[in-house]
C-alpha cells in the first residue's frame, strides 16, 4: 500500500502550494484524505456526515496512532478488492496489481475504502455494503 506502483498516474510531486514528500511512509505524520479518485459516494446523507466526522477525527491522530487502533474503532482492515461490490479496478489510476484495499469503519455499516500512498489516504469508495466477507 505505502508506494507508487500501485497507480498507473502518480500524483503530481507538486499540487499548488502542497509538495509531496518523495521518502517512505512515516507514522509520526498526520494523514492525509483525497477524493480525487473516488468512484463511489453513498447518497445517504448520515453515511456522509459519519465520513466527514470520522475523517476530521483521524486527521488529527498520526498514522502510528491510527495503526495502533482496533479495525473497530478508528484503525483500518486491509480487504481483498476482489471482495468489493464496486469495480474499484475500473478506475484507471488503479492498476491491475492491486489486491488490497485499506478500509476504516464509519459507523456500524458504513466504510471509507482507499490506497494509502505514503501520507496520503486516496479515497475511492464510501458507504454500505461496498464488500462481501
Amino acid at each position: 500500500m505505502g508506494n507508487n506502483s500501485k497507480f498507473i498516474n502518480p500524483p503530481p510531486k507538486n499540487l499548488g502550494n502542497l509538495t509531496i514528500d518523495k521518502a517512505d511512509i512515516h507514522n509520526d505524520s498526520l494523514p492525509i484524505f483525497s477524493f480525487r479518485f473516488t468512484d463511489f459516494l453513498s447518497k445517504n446523507a448520515s453515511c456522509r456526515s459519519h465520513c466527514l466526522q470520522t475523517l476530521v477525527t483521524l486527521s488529527k491522530l498520526t498514522w502510528g496512532q491510527i495503526a495502533k487502533n482496533p479495525r473497530e474503532k478508528l484503525g483500518t482492515e486491509l480487504i481483498p478488492i476482489k471482495n468489493f461490490n464496486i469495480n474499484f479496478q475500473s478506475i484507471p489510476q488503479i492498476k491491475e496489481d492491486v489486491e488490497k484495499l485499506e478500509v476504516f469503519r464509519i459507523s456500524k455499516g458504513d466504510r471509507v475504502a482507499g490506497i494509502r500512498i505514503r501520507d496520503i489516504f486516496y479515497i475511492l469508495g464510501v458507504g454500505k455494503d461496498l464488500y462481501s466477507h
